[in-house]
């Protein structure tokens, strides 16, 4: 039996394809399938991790509410348990991971708080999900209304459901599909590339071989001219080249007898070409002598007549062409000095001795009208016979600006001497061009020696607090395009050293077509005016010193009259044994509460002052915002509304300082409206601000702070950020003084507008921050029994150390003081010798004239990394108090404080 071969495939590249694809798919479909499997293993694992992470992410801020809670004793308040609850399920009820990942709560009897899968209780498909969270292990696999999903969940105690994170199984195992899709578009291109393969055999060996049989067929029947067509690569073409060569030498033959006919024929033609070139050229140059619009004419060198002129001659002067053949060069001038006849005869000796010369001249036409010529004359030689060709331009209109122009300058220049302002201007490359009068004795420049000069070398400005450099007003105005002032506190260093204030601005200057051509800087001494601006302003603070001082002692002597009438009673009353404990105990309390506004208004003189430095931070304002005001507004009848911009920017601030300006301010809006109103706070960014004075622009943060309430008059407006400064009744006067102290230390801006009856509006301004946004921690007491422990406390204040060491005392502890840093480090050092160490270490801040807490609790590190310091001082707003931890200590307690701080702090390492 014959095996018979469809006619399809008795083409060997058609069984090589076939061949080739079967091999193709026998390897790669097994391993397509294997990859499939352990992508699938891959995907539910990872996936299920990621899930859960995220999960542990989204419980981890509610976790943070109840250790706040417990911290603050507030563990049992219902209202609060509550708010955080319900806190939490709106933040989860908000959250979508990917597409269709949500989040669901489960009460532990079956209760639905958040679902996004199931309404109904009693459903079928609930039961079966309520029993695989009971009855199983996270993560689960479910299904509802046939789409099946995948989750992961965990017991959450305080609110006694199930948490967790649901996500379609087709979105978790989507990069499974794009595995398969990705190989199976990788076969298709294997099996592509063995076509092509295929299809480069018949094109580079196939059908070469065709067309060479083809090509010795045709000239083995005398087709001579005839061509191999197609290309041939390697042996194919060596083959090709040889049939070639063959057949040129017998075409070579058959054609040297027509070439000799050929070049007879060729001969001839020649003659006639030439003949028809001469005639073009002749009427080439007739052409493009005429078509200039400019003069040409030919001189005789030694007569200076006019022997040919073009048709630009013709037009220019008047005159026909057989007019001017018939003049001389003088006769075609203005015809006096210095453009007679003499000069005319000097031009043309100058162009016969130099080749070429190129002048100004002054023409006159036919009528008799005087123009301005540019002429350029040359010599040339055509036979045995020089001449002088001479190209002449009209330029009368120019010249005639160029003129004009020389005028105006020499008025602008004149202008510029006279005004009393100095003036620099600029090119594009920033370099001086021009200084008036003015600015030549501020600078110490003169124009002549300035003029090519960078402007920041002639102009030489420092800022006056600093003393670095400014930046140089040409290069600001030259990037931006636009009109800058540099402000105040600027001063010019003239080339002697002589420093004055000035005020400047820069602007740029414009062509007509409005592109950018320069700079132009205009400045003056202002030394005189700042100097009585500065006297001004000396008194005015002198006055301020004087209202602050006034209330700081006003303050201080209520509080301490407060402070001893209630020890003094108390000690009188336990002489004369009249008061029972009660009663002294009570008196007692009373100075302890004096003792605290005391406290509160030293905290807020310190945050006036420039010792309450802020420690900041890059930090998002709408929750700052957002807890500060409803601080402040919970319990009364006025309303807030916020407006916060969605893309807002994080700004460059210290929570707890920005936190105090928003409540002060809303704390204000409350109290003038204490039947009720409403308060509207926007947050919005801000381009190209200067929220600093003096300041660059830069990106900003505007908050924007309005109330409906009686408003304030212009005088209360003027004064309203003076310390002790107060319009209302009860006022202190230090609310609105140190918000202004917080922003102005920010390098921000705050301002107020206040219309009488309709309102007040706060604005701030602060700078955008650049890191990335933080969140402070909130360290947590640590549970579990109390223990004694051994404490060496370092205070140079001896009352300090008598009072604070029976504290510790009467807290169980046993206490050994000191009195200054290098003692303590010794001490400790001692103690660790003899194996009975310190627990803990208690370091006042500052020492003076002695090692302070910071350098000793470096020197204590040295000698026990695991040391436990505790800092203290009155500078609450100090930046180590701030930052603590990256100094070293583990926690830290301001002065004054009682009883109840210092054991607070002590039983948050345990004691």
């Amino acid at each position: 039996m014959v095996l018979r071969i469809p006619p399809p495939l008795r083409s060997v590249r058609t069984l090589f394809l076939l061949g080739m694809t079967i091999l193709i798919l026998v390897l790669s479909l097994p391993l397509l399938y294997s990859g499939i499997r352990i992508m699938d293993s891959l995907i539910e694992q990872y996936g299920m991790e990621l899930l859960a992470g995220e999960l542990q992410a989204r419980i981890a801020p509610v976790e943070r509410r109840y250790e706040t809670l417990y911290r603050v004793g507030l563990e049992d308040s219902q209202v609060h348990l509550q708010e955080i609850m319900d806190d939490g399920l709106r933040s989860f009820d908000a959250f979508r991971y990917k597409k269709t990942g949500t989040l669901f709560v489960i009460r532990a009897d079956g209760g639905i708080l958040l679902s996004s899968d199931f309404r109904d209780p009693q459903s079928t498909d609930f039961k079966k999900f309520f029993a695989l969270l009971t009855e199983s292990d996270s993560p689960i696999v479910y299904r509802v209304d046939g789409v099946e999903k995948r989750a992961v969940f965990q017991y959450y105690k305080p609110w006694d459901s199930y948490v967790g994170l649901s996500m379609e199984a087709a979105e978790l195992l989507a990069h499974r599909d794009l595995f398969i899709q990705i190989n199976l578009a990788v076969l298709v291109l294997v099996v592509a590339v063995a076509l092509l393969f295929t299809q480069g055999l018949q094109l580079y060996l196939v059908t070469p071989l065709i067309n060479l049989a083809e090509f010795v067929s045709r000239v083995r029947t005398g087709d001579y001219q005839a061509r191999p067509v197609g290309s041939y690569v390697y042996e194919l073409g060596m083959l090709k080249n040889d049939i070639i060569a063959m057949v040129a030498t017998l075409r070579a033959r058959m054609k040297e007898r027509e070439l000799q006919l050929r070049r007879i024929r060729e001969r001839e033609e020649e003659l006639s070409q030439t003949l028809e070139v001469l005639q073009e050229k002749e009427q080439r140059y007739r052409t493009i002598y005429n078509a200039p619009s400019d003069a040409i004419v030919i001189h005789d060198p030694e007569t200076a007549a006019l022997l040919d002129v073009n048709r630009g001659a013709v037009e220019m002067f008047g005159y026909s062409p057989d007019e001017l053949k018939e003049m001389t060069f003088a006769e075609i001038s203005q015809g006096s000095s210095p453009y007679g006849m003499d000069e005319a005869r000097y031009w043309i000796d100058q162009a016969v001795r130099c080749g070429s010369v190129r002048f100004e001249w002054m023409g006159k036409k036919k009528d008799g009208t005087l123009f301005w010529l540019e002429v350029a004359l040359h010599s040339t030689r055509f036979g045995e016979r020089d001449y002088i060709i001479s190209v002449a331009r009209d330029v009368d209109a120019r010249k005639r600006a160029e003129l004009e122009l020389a005028r105006e300058k020499e008025q602008l220049a004149v202008t510029l001497r006279s005004i009393g302002d100095g003036v620099i201007t600029t090119d594009l490359e920033g370099q001086v061009v021009l200084l008036n009068r003015v600015a030549e004795e501020l600078t110490g420049w003169t124009e002549e020696e300035a003029r090519g000069w960078p402007l920041s070398e002639v102009l030489a400005i420092v800022d006056e607090r600093s003393g670095d450099p400014r930046p140089d007003p040409a290069t600001e105005v030259l990037k931006s395009g636009k009109m800058i002032e540099l402000g105040n506190h600027v001063v010019l260093v003239a080339r002697d050293g002589t420093r004055r204030s000035i005020a400047d601005s820069a602007a740029p200057i414009h062509d007509p077509e409005h592109n950018l051509v320069g700079v132009v800087v205009v400045f003056r001494d202002v030394t005189e005016k700042y100097r009585m601006e500065q006297e001004l302003l000396k008194v005015k603070k002198l006055e301020s010193v004087g209202v602050l001082a006034g209330g700081i002692a006003h303050d201080f002597n209520n509080i301490l009259a407060a402070i001893l009438g209630n020890i003094s009673l108390a000690r009188a009353q336990l002489d004369t044994g009249d008061g029972g404990a009660s009663s002294v105990g009570e008196l007692l309390i009373q100075a302890e509460k004096a003792a605290e506004q005391a406290r509160n208004l030293a905290t807020q003189l310190l945050t006036f002052s420039r010792g309450g430095e802020p420690v900041k931070q890059t930090a998002l304002i709408p929750e700052i915002i957002r807890e500060a005001a409803g601080f402040i507004l919970r319990g009364s009848s006025v309303q807030c509304q916020f407006d916060f911009a969605p893309d807002l920017w994080p700004a460059e601030i210290d929570p707890g300082q920005i936190s105090q300006v928003i409540q002060n301010i809303i704390l204000n809006a409350r109290q003038v409206m204490s039947e009720g109103g409403r308060i509207q706070v926007r947050a919005e960014n801000y381009e190209a601000c200067i929220a600093k004075k003096n300041a660059s622009p830069e990106r900003c943060v505007q908050i924007v702070i309005s109330d409906n309430g009686p408003g304030m008059p212009p005088e209360v407006v003027e004064k309203i950020f003076d310390p002790y400064f107060s319009h209302r009744e009860g006022g202190s006067g230090l609310g609105l003084a140190i918000c202004h102290s917080i922003i102005d230390k920010h390098d921000g801006r705050i301002s107020v507008v206040s219309i009488p009856g309709k309102g007040t509006t706060f604005t701030i301004l602060l700078p955008v921050g650049a890191g990335p946004v933080l969140r402070q921690r909130i360290d947590a007491e640590r549970p579990g029994p109390r223990r004694q422990a051994s404490i060496l406390l370092m205070d140079d204040d001896p009352m300090i150390r008598e009072l604070v060491g029976q504290m510790l005392t009467f807290l169980g502890h046993r206490v050994q003081a000191v009195s200054d840093g290098q003692e303590a480090v010794d001490r400790f050092g001692d103690a660790r010798e003899s194996g009975m160490p310190y627990d803990l270490v208690i370091l006042d801040l500052t020492i003076p004239g002695g090692m302070g807490g910071k350098e000793a609790a470096a020197r204590l590190l040295e000698l026990d990394p695991e040391a436990r310091i505790i800092v203290s001082s009155g500078y609450s707003n100090d930046p180590v108090m701030a930052e603590y931890r990256r100094y070293g200590f583990q926690a830290a307690i301001s002065k004054p404080y009682n009883l109840e701080e210092m054991k607070r702090v002590l039983h948050s390492f345990g004691f």
